[in-house]
């Protein structure tokens, strides 16, 4: 099944609200090339070998990557980029891949080049159980602001990133800081590959792994509601955040290797405004991860927030 990268509207508390899933690159004057090489770009195939999306997500095991549901959902296959790039297609008239137009993509079978061939990995994508991402699951199985918009790749090769595997916070790690003063000083490095830019005359897309910091807006709100994490993304403010591209890629907790959510949606579809992360430290999401690891043999680490 393809989906489209902007939803359909919800109707939330008399609000409509159109939800971009964050398919969502860092953006900003601040964001920089990121050295952290357990963050990867992922790209995603059916069951025929055609392309679908990319997205970023985090080495967690030598064999699991962590990113998005919306990302893996109805996906038949996963590759891994694990270079900090940029990625660049080979020209269609030297073998590569037609992107465009995006419903009449071939398998990759035969063509050269990102996204068909080159990969460090492949890997099977999992959806978690209780994903609900309005306008691509049924409506009846639509859920909001609980989307469980969490993913994972099951790799075929072992990759082993010089900065280490990424832990995973605790269960209710971010609580504390749903109250407190002073939130502009609570920070998380958000990572990724996607666009640096879109706008109507035309996105700016580098597929190279950056980094950038953001500030923490809300933990509680409507969109929020304890599922999600709402930081700051509007390059005006000298700050970063998220475009499409994103989509799965780790939001750190401050400069640290605990991840405390993975990029989801944001709220326009220019990257602008604010972003939104599905939160990984919800004890259900916690324990589908753990459970999924143990039966590949592998050890995936729960930490406290530094």
């Amino acid at each position: 099944m393809r989906k489209t990268l902007v939803l359909a509207a919800l109707v939330l508390a008399a609000i409509v609200a159109t939800l971009s899933p964050s398919a969502n690159a860092i953006t900003g004057p601040n964001a920089v090339p990121s050295d952290r090489d357990n963050v990867v770009l992922l790209t995603f195939y059916d069951e025929q070998g055609v392309y679908l999306w990319r997205c970023s997500g985090t080495l967690i095991a030598p064999t699991i990557v962590l990113t998005a549901g919306h990302c893996t959902y109805q996906a038949a296959e996963a590759r891994v980029w694990a270079d900090q790039g940029p990625y660049v297609e080979t020209p269609v008239n030297e073998g590569g891949y037609p992107l465009s137009p995006v419903e009449d993509r071939p398998p990759c079978a035969g063509y050269v080049g990102w996204p068909c061939e080159g990969e460090d990995a492949t890997g099977e994508p999992l959806t978690y159980p209780g994903f609900g991402f309005p306008g691509i699951v049924p409506p009846e199985d639509a859920s909001f602001p609980n989307t469980g918009d969490v993913g994972l790749v099951i790799l075929d090769t072992a990759i082993v990133p010089e900065s280490g595997f990424a832990s995973l916070a605790e269960a209710d790690a971010l609580d504390v800081f749903e109250t407190q003063r002073g939130r502009q000083n609570i920070t998380f490095t958000d990572v990724g590959y996607g666009l640096q830019k879109t706008r109507p005359t035309g996105d700016d897309a580098v597929r190279i792994r950056l980094e950038v910091t953001t500030q923490l807006v809300n933990l509680t709100n409507s969109l929020t509601a304890g599922f999600n994490l709402q930081t700051s993304a509007n390059p005006g403010g000298g700050r970063g955040g998220a475009c499409f591209g994103d989509s799965g890629g780790p939001i750190f907790y401050d400069a640290s290797n605990v991840i405390v959510a993975v990029t989801s949606f944001g709220i326009t579809p220019w990257c602008t405004g604010v972003d939104f992360a599905f939160r990984i430290d919800q004890q259900d999401v916690l324990e589908w991860i753990l459970e999924i690891a143990a039966a590949e043999g592998e050890t995936v680490t729960v930490v406290p927030l530094p």
